[in-house]
């Protein structure tokens, strides 16, 4: 099909792109992407596609469709104070679809019905395709040539075809972390971020153990009884103290022994770790 001919996307993953599939033989087709991808025509990425007006009656508020990737996603509803921030900056509001299981997307991409936006980790390459994805470049220099990318996340984006067609999160340069001297690096395992300013209240006690990080946890509700001392996800709670107690924790259940490949429960540490 010709390019004239095609609606693209934009899809985002863990990374962002634009699609450019058209679902049967329609000319808009009816496309939904991977990542997140915004439907717009193929002659004109930026075009108005008459949306609906908004309360104070200064822009039109255009409605995208959104396919998130990812089943465990707890947002299925765009609303909310930084979705209408968001929509109030942009003029654009989503209609968020989560996958129900990782066979989803595969169905959409060979099927060519995909949404405008598409949120993804996975089918990268496949996306990165201009059949089926806006590359990031051409739409930066014609429609936002003051939006700068550092040139390295460029690089490790770009496909053989010289395009780039989503930035992968999860990714920082070396100046970055120059900048950012508390930075956590890690492979998805989670770190605890501080509040300097409670610590500061509190005469920063020293806390290297995990007794002292407790006690710590019951100052600062003893001091703040209107504040949750601790948040962290569900999933990467017990990833994050098995580290602490220096565990391999990844995304595997084995660790390397002496060149060989052992099940995480005959870790050495981890009596000590079951015993917490």
């Amino acid at each position: 099909m010709m390019r004239s001919q095609r609606i693209k996307r934009l899809v985002l993953s863990l990374s962002i792109m634009m699609s450019a599939c058209s679902g049967g033989n329609s000319d808009e087709g009816s496309n939904k992407g991977s990542n997140t991808s915004a439907n717009v025509s193929a002659e004109d990425p930026g075009a108005d596609n008459s949306g609906t007006e908004t309360a104070d009656g200064n822009q039109d508020v255009e409605e995208l469709t959104l396919f998130i990737n990812h089943s465990w996603y707890p947002i299925k509803e765009w609303k909310g104070s930084v979705a209408d921030k968001i929509t109030e900056k942009t003029g654009v509001k989503l209609k968020v679809t989560v996958a129900t299981d990782d066979k989803q997307l595969p169905l959409m991409i060979a099927s060519g019905d995909l949404p405008n936006l598409v949120f993804t980790a996975s089918d990268i390459d496949r996306l990165s395709n201009s059949n089926i994805s806006y590359p990031w470049n051409e739409l930066v220099e014609k429609y936002a040539p003051n939006f700068e990318i550092d040139p390295t996340r460029v690089a490790i984006n770009t496909m053989e075809d010289g395009n780039f067609y989503t930035i992968r999160n999860a990714f920082a340069t070396e100046q970055e972390w120059e900048n950012n001297k508390y930075a956590l690096g890690n492979d998805g395992t989670p770190g605890i971020a501080v509040r300097e300013d409670i610590l500061k209240e509190l005469g920063n006690p020293e806390f290297k153990t995990l007794d002292d990080f407790v006690k710590l946890l019951g100052m600062v509700k003893e001091k703040h009884p209107e504040l949750v001392p601790l948040v962290m996800d569900k999933n990467w709670i017990e990833s994050y103290f098995m580290t602490q107690f220096g565990i391999e924790a990844g995304f595997g259940s084995w660790y390397e022994k002496e060149g060989k490949a052992e099940y995480y429960l005959k870790h050495p540490k981890m009596l000590e770790f079951s015993n917490l």
